[in-house]
């Protein structure tokens, strides 16, 4: 969840409130056009190049929040502990509770005054912790040209090696698509390269 800024038609500034809600993929892409399990796919659906990248900057080991209750004065907090960030040697994002692994202490803490209610807190430093216990996700294919796919659509990618597929439940990691890049040259075939992300806590199955 976030806000999305953007032009409108009439050149107006907007900045609106945007919850991705992946139900189904606006495009699948399969590395391996040979895979039993693509089933019947689009042939211009197969991966040209690719690459996947993990940044495990932003994974924390503890996420704490603090905050002052409204009615009493009294503070509040809550921490969600992720020790396998710090001794648990496993990189596996289908195993969300060893999704990165730092082997040292990264502990985030917010002070907010959102942070007035105990349920509240407890429920945040969870969703926080969905988030900072996994490493940043990001995918970059070609594929034959596309001309449907725009930035905010969904995208899943058919690859077990980059862990974005994972063939014992046959789910795929959801990638928000960032951008778009459409390659046209003469004496060689269009082209389409898209660049997702994934948005920690969502999965898809097809």
């Amino acid at each position: 969840a976030g806000f999305v800024r953007f032009f409108d038609v009439y050149g107006v500034y907007q900045y609106e409130p945007f919850t991705p809600n992946p139900i189904a993929p606006n495009k699948t892409i399969f590395v391996d056009y040979n895979n039993p399990l693509a089933g019947e796919f689009d042939p211009l659906s197969v991966a040209m190049d690719g690459t996947v990248t993990r940044d495990a900057d932003a994974i924390r080991s503890s996420v704490s929040v603090m905050g002052v209750n409204l009615l009493t004065w009294q503070i509040l907090g809550a921490t969600n502990t992720n020790t396998a960030a710090i001794y648990e040697n496993r990189l596996n994002i289908w195993q969300p509770s060893t999704a990165g692994f730092l082997g040292y202490d990264n502990a985030a803490v917010f002070l907010d005054s959102q942070f007035s209610n105990q349920d509240y807190a407890n429920q945040a430093v969870d969703r926080m912790m969905e988030v900072y216990s996994t490493p940043e996700i990001d995918s970059s294919y070609t594929t034959w040209f596309d001309p449907f796919q725009f930035p905010g659509n969904w995208l899943a990618v058919s690859d077990a090696r980059s862990g974005l597929f994972d063939i014992p439940s046959g789910q795929f990691l959801p990638l928000l698509i960032m951008s778009v890049t459409h390659n046209i040259q003469n004496g060689q075939p269009p082209r389409t390269t898209i660049a997702g992300r994934y948005l920690p806590g969502s999965s898809i199955s097809l």
